[in-house]
C-alpha cells in the first residue's frame, strides 16, 4: 500500500504488511487508555488512529495482500512434572521388560533401512557419508517447517545473555565451537536462505564427564513458524543396539573384561552436503560481530535419527570388514551400547587380540577408541597407550537422570558397587515427592528387590489412600518413609562379583536355577547361575523381578501361579541370552497347587489359571519344575520386603539355598505331587428335553393340513389287498381332522381323559367340570348336557371340546372366518358352535378378526369430502326478497280434462323463492 497521508507519521508497526509473531495481546480496557487525539481516514476505508504507542491502522486490506497470508495459532504447554513422569515411566519399563527381544520392523522403519542402504557411501578416508532419513523431499521438509531462522536467532541471543553472566561457560562453549570449526565439523554456509533449516543450540553441562564437561546440543525439535520441526520430518529408525542389561549380563561371563568408548562417535560420521543445509546454526564469537550461518557437516546430536545413524554405521562397518576380521567384526554388533564397548574373553592374550582387531576395524571407518578400562593390568597397559588417566570405576547408566541408587563397576576388585545419592528432603512430604524418589531407584537386575519392593508397595498404599499429588502425608506414613529413605545408605556396603566364574571349558555344565514365591502383598522371581569348576561349585544371583499384588484381591495359589509365570519368562530370556541348554534349567516353587496345575492340560482349569499355565508351558516344560520348602525359597524375602541394612548379610538371597551347591541327585523331580481340584473347570452337561414340533403345526391352512395328512394316512394304511386310489373322500378328510383334535385333547386334557375312561366323570377341580364332558366312541371329549332328546344334529347336541390357545384352534377359527365370508364375532361363534365348543371362543375370534389382513383393508374408514364454503347470500342478513331465486322448468304436457277431444298442451313451471331458501 502507498498512501501519501502516512508518509510523515510514526506507525506503531512500520512492517504491518508483513506477517509476524504477536508480541503481546492488550485487552479492551487497555486500548481505551492508549488512544490520543488524531484520526486519518483513507479513501479505501483504512483508518489511522493515533495512540501513545504510535499510529495504528485498522480496516479491510486489499485482496492481493491477503492471498498468501496464513493464520497460525500455536499453543505451547509446559508441564512442571514432565521430568518426574518420564523418570517414573522409565522405572516401570525397566521393571516390566528386563531383556528386550527382537521386534519386527514397522513399515516406516523398513523405509529408514532402505534409505540408509541406498544412500550411504564411504569417502577416500573410509569415513561414512550418510543422509538424513527424511519422510519427504528437502523442499517439502523446509516448507513444512516454515521460517526457522528467527527462532534460532532469538535462542542464540538468550545464550549470549547467559554468556555475559557466566564467563567460564562462554570459554568452554567457544572452545567446543572452535573445535567443531577446526575439525571441519562446522562450516560457514555459502548458499542462500532457500532450502535450509536453522537449529537452535544450547549447552549441557556434565560434571561427571572426564573429557567433555560442556556439550553443545542442537535442538532439532524446535518448531518453525508452521509449528513443525526437523525431527517431525525425520524417521527415527529402529533400535539396533542390544539392551544394556543383556550386554552387561553377557559381559559378566568373561573372566578378563574390557570397557571403552568411541571418541566423538556422532561427529566421526559425515553428512551428505545437500543435507547439511538442514543442520544450519547461527553463530558469532562476540556480540560486536554480525551473525553468520554455519552448516553442521556430521551426524548431529539432537536430531532424532542420530542414534540410529550412528549405530547403523557401526554395524555397516562391521559388515564391510567382516571378511578380513571374521571373528571380531560380529563382536562390534553385539558388544557396543551406542559408543560404549563392553567385551572380554577367557584369557589376557585373547582379550588383547580381540580389542586390537576391534580397534583396527574402527580405525578403517574413522573411529577412535578411548577411555579403556579392564580388570587386567596387562590388558589395560596394552590398550591404554598414551592416555594419562585410567578409569578405576565405571558407572552403569541407562539414561542421564541422577539416581538415588546407582551401579558402578570397580575394575581393580572386579566387583559391582551400589552408590547411594540421596537428594535433600523436600517438605512437605507428598505423593509427588515419594513417586519421584521411587522412580530414581536404579536396580536394573533386581539385585536389591527385597528393599525396592517395599517402595513399590508404598506406591500402592499411596494410591489406596486417595491422597492428592501435593497433599502432605499423614505423620505416621511420613516418618515411615523418611526412615526407609535414610536406611538406603546401608546399600552402599553391598558388593556383587562381576565375573560369574564361567569359562569356555565349563559353560556346557552351567545350570540356571529360578525360584518363585508370592505373598498377599507381592510376588517375585529370582534366578541364579550354578557353575561347577572342578571340585568347586559356585552359585551367584543373576537377576530377579518383582511385582506388587493387584488391588483386586487374588487367592495365594493364584499369586503363586503369577510368580511362576514371571519366573518362566525371566528364565526363558536368560537361557536364550546365555545359550544355556534346556536340560540345565530348573524352576522351583513351594506351591504344590501350582505344580499340580502344571501337570495337567491347561484346558482342565478355569480361564485365569489356564491362560497362565499355557504361558508357562510355552517357554518352560513341565519336567523342569521342582518343589522346594518355603524356608529354603530365596524369593520369599522379595515378596515381603527386607530392611536395607539386613540385605548385605542375607546369604540365601545372594547365593541361593545351601543345598543348591550339591549335585543333581538332590534335585530329582518328585512324582508324588498330589492332584488338586482347585480352580478346576466345571463341566456343563446340557440335556434338552422337548417335543418335536408336531406336523399339524407346520400348516397355516386347515384345508391344506387335512389334505396332506390324509395322503400320509392313506400311504401308511396301504396294504397289498386294499389299495385306495383316486381323489380324497370326505370321510378321509374328517377322519384326519378328528385325529388332529384328539392329539391336542390328549396333550392338554390328559388327566381328564384318564378320569373319564376310569370313572366316567372328571374331578371337581377340572376346568371342564361345568361342561359335563364325556368320551365318544372315537375317543373325543364332547360337551354333555340335557339335549339328548332334542331333534337336532348330534354335533349340535354334543360339540367337540377344543382347548384354547392351540394351533388347531387357530386353524378352525380361521376356516370359519373364511366360510362366513369374513363374518363378525357373533356370526363366527354361531357357525363354530354347530360342531365345536372352543374354550375362550369369543376372545380367540376377536383376535382372529383383528389380525385378518382382508378385514383390515375392507374396514378401513373412507375419507369424507370436505363440503365447500356457504355462499355470501346464505350467511349474511338481507330483507325478504332482496335477493330472489327463480326456478323455471318446462315444457310439460298438460291436459285440462280427461274427456275425448281434449288435447294436451304445453305448460311451463315458474317458482319464485327467497334466495336464502333456494340454496
Amino acid at each position: 500500500m502507498n498512501w501519501q497521508q502516512l508518509k510523515n507519521i510514526n506507525l506503531a508497526d512500520p512492517n504491518y504488511y508483513k506477517p509476524g509473531s504477536i508480541d503481546i495481546l492488550l485487552g479492551a480496557e487497555v486500548f481505551s487508555k492508549i488512544i490520543e487525539d488524531g484520526l486519518i481516514k483513507m479513501p479505501d476505508g483504512i483508518v489511522a488512529q493515533k495512540t501513545c504507542l504510535g499510529w495504528i491502522l485498522s480496516g479491510q486490506r486489499e485482496k492481493e495482500f491477503m492471498e498468501n497470508q496464513h493464520n497460525v495459532i500455536t499453543l505451547h504447554i509446559r508441564s512442571m512434572v514432565t521430568e518426574d513422569d518420564n523418570i517414573l515411566k522409565k522405572f516401570w519399563e525397566i521393571d516390566n521388560e528386563l531383556y528386550k527381544k527382537k521386534k519386527i520392523l514397522t513399515n516406516e522403519e523398513e523405509k529408514c533401512e532402505e534409505i540408509y542402504k541406498n544412500t550411504t557411501k564411504r569417502d577416500e578416508y573410509g569415513r561414512y557419508i550418510v543422509h538424513l532419513p527424511l519422510k519427504q523431499s528437502i523442499e517439502d521438509t523446509v516448507q513444512l517447517c516454515g521460517d526457522t531462522k528467527q527462532g534460532a536467532i532469538n535462542r542464540f541471543k538468550q545464550l549470549e545473555r547467559k554468556f555475559q553472566r557466566n564467563e567460564k561457560l562462554k570459554e568452554e562453549y567457544l572452545k567446543v565451537i572452535r573445535e567443531y570449526i577446526g575439525m571441519g565439523h562446522m562450516k560457514r554456509s555459502k548458499t542462500t536462505e532457500k532450502n535450509c533449516i536453522y537449529l537452535p543450540h544450547h549447552a549441557v553441562i556434565r560434571e561427571d564427564k572426564d573429557t567433555t564437561k560442556v556439550r553443545v546440543v542442537y535442538d532439532a525439535s524446535a518448531s518453525g513458524s508452521n509449528g513443525k520441526s526437523l525431527n517431525d520430518s525425520m524417521i527415527i529408525g529402529p533400535v539396533l543396539q542390544p539392551d544394556l542389561r543383556s550386554l552387561i549380563t553377557t559381559w559378566r561371563t568373561y573372566k578378563i573384561c574390557v570397557v571403552g568408548d568411541i571418541v566423538k562417535m556422532y561427529r566421526m560420521i559425515n553428512m551428505t552436503e545437500e543435507h547439511t543445509n538442514l543442520q544450519r546454526i547461527v553463530w558469532r564469537d562476540s556480540p560486536d560481530k554480525d551473525l553468520e550461518g554455519y552448516n553442521l557437516t556430521t551426524v548431529t546430536f539432537g536430531t532424532s535419527a542420530a542414534p540410529y545413524l550412528a549405530v547403523r554405521t557401526l554395524h555397516q562397518l562391521a559388515d564391510d570388514e567382516a571378511q578380513e576380521y571374521s571373528h571380531s567384526a560380529p563382536v562390534i554388533k553385539r558388544s557396543f551400547y551406542m559408543d560404549d564397548l563392553m567385551t572380554g574373553s577367557d584369557s589376557e592374550e585373547k582379550t588383547k587380540k580381540k580389542c586390537e582387531e576391534i580397534r583396527m576395524i574402527l580405525r578403517k571407518g574413522g573411529f577412535i577408541m578411548q577411555k579403556w578400562s579392564s580388570n587386567s593390568e596387562e590388558v589395560l597397559g596394552y590398550l591404554q597407550g598414551g592416555e594419562e588417566k585410567i578409569r578405576d570405576t565405571v558407572e552403569i547408566k541407562l539414561d542421564k537422570v541422577i539416581k538415588i541408587l546407582g551401579l558402578t563397576w570397580d575394575r581393580k576388585e572386579d566387583i559391582f558397587k551400589i552408590t547411594v545419592n540421596l537428594p535433600d528432603m523436600i517438605h512437605p512430604v507428598t505423593k509427588r515427592f515419594i513417586l519421584s524418589d521411587v522412580a530414581r531407584l536404579f536396580d536394573p537386575f533386581g539385585w536389591l528387590s527385597p528393599v525396592v519392593i517395599t517402595a513399590k508397595i508404598w506406591i500402592q498404599k499411596l494410591w489406596l489412600c486417595k491422597l492428592g499429588w501435593d497433599d502432605e502425608l499423614p505423620s505416621h506414613m511420613r516418618e515411615e518413609w523418611i526412615r526407609y529413605r535414610e536406611e538406603l545408605t546401608h546399600l552402599q556396603n553391598i558388593q556383587i562379583p562381576r565375573w560369574l566364574k564361567t569359562t569356555e571349558n565349563n559353560f556346557d555344565t552351567v545350570e540356571l536355577h529360578g525360584f518363585a514365591d508370592a505373598s498377599t502383598q507381592a510376588y517375585a522371581a529370582v534366578t541364579y547361575l550354578k557353575i561347577v569348576d572342578g571340585d568347586e561349585v559356585h552359585t551367584m544371583i543373576l537377576a530377579s523381578r518383582t511385582k506388587v499384588a493387584p488391588i483386586k484381591q487374588l487367592s495365594v495359589p493364584r499369586l503363586e501361579l503369577c510368580a511362576a509365570a514371571l519366573l518362566a519368562e525371566l528364565m526363558y530370556d536368560l537361557a536364550e541370552l546365555l545359550k544355556i541348554n534346556k536340560d540345565n534349567t530348573f524352576a522351583w516353587t513351594d506351591s504344590m497347587v501350582v505344580l499340580s496345575w502344571l501337570q495337567a492340560h491347561p484346558s482342565r482349569w478355569r480361564t485365569f489359571v489356564a491362560n497362565r499355565v499355557s504361558d508357562i508351558l510355552r517357554v518352560l516344560d513341565n519336567d523342569r519344575w521342582r518343589h522346594i520348602k518355603s524356608i529354603d525359597n530365596p524369593a520369599d524375602i522379595a515378596t515381603r520386603g527386607l530392611r536395607a541394612y539386613d540385605l548385605k548379610n542375607y546369604n540365601i538371597w545372594w547365593s541361593g539355598p545351601e543345598w543348591l551347591k550339591k549335585n543333581k541327585t538332590f534335585m530329582e523331580r518328585r512324582d508324588d505331587i498330589p492332584q488338586t481340584e482347585l480352580e478346576m473347570k466345571g463341566c456343563l452337561h446340557t440335556k434338552i428335553e422337548g417335543r418335536e414340533k408336531p406336523i399339524w403345526e407346520r400348516f397355516s391352512s386347515l384345508s391344506r393340513m387335512k389334505r396332506v395328512l390324509a395322503y400320509c394316512r392313506r400311504l401308511l394304511r396301504k396294504s397289498k389287498t386294499e389299495e385306495r386310489q383316486g381323489y380324497l373322500t370326505v370321510n378321509e378328510l374328517e377322519r384326519v381332522l378328528e385325529d388332529s383334535i384328539r392329539y391336542y385333547q390328549n396333550l392338554i386334557y390328559e388327566e381328564e381323559i384318564d378320569d373319564l375312561k376310569k370313572k366316567g366323570i372328571v374331578k371337581s377341580r377340572s376346568s371342564l367340570i361345568t361342561l359335563s364332558p364325556f368320551l365318544d366312541k372315537r375317543g373325543l371329549i364332547r360337551v354333555g348336557g340335557r339335549l339328548q332328546n332334542a331333534s337336532i344334529p348330534e354335533t349340535f347336541k354334543h360339540p367337540i371340546i377344543i382347548p384354547a390357545n392351540q394351533h388347531i384352534t387357530k386353524l378352525l377359527i380361521m376356516e370359519a372366518h373364511i366360510r362366513t365370508l369374513h363374518g363378525g364375532i357373533q356370526q363366527m361363534m354361531a357357525f363354530l358352535r354347530t360342531k365345536y365348543w372352543i374354550i375362550g371362543l369369543k376372545s380367540a375370534v376377536r383376535k382372529c378378526i383383528h389380525n385378518c389382513k382382508v378385514c383390515i383393508i375392507d374396514k378401513a374408514k373412507v375419507k369424507q369430502q370436505f363440503m365447500g364454503q356457504l355462499p355470501l347470500t346464505r350467511v349474511n342478513e338481507y330483507r325478504p326478497f332482496f335477493n330472489s331465486g327463480v326456478d323455471y322448468a318446462g315444457p310439460v304436457m298438460l291436459r285440462t280434462s280427461k274427456g275425448r277431444g281434449h288435447h294436451a298442451t304445453k305448460g311451463y313451471l315458474d317458482m319464485d323463492t327467497l334466495r336464502q331458501l333456494q340454496i
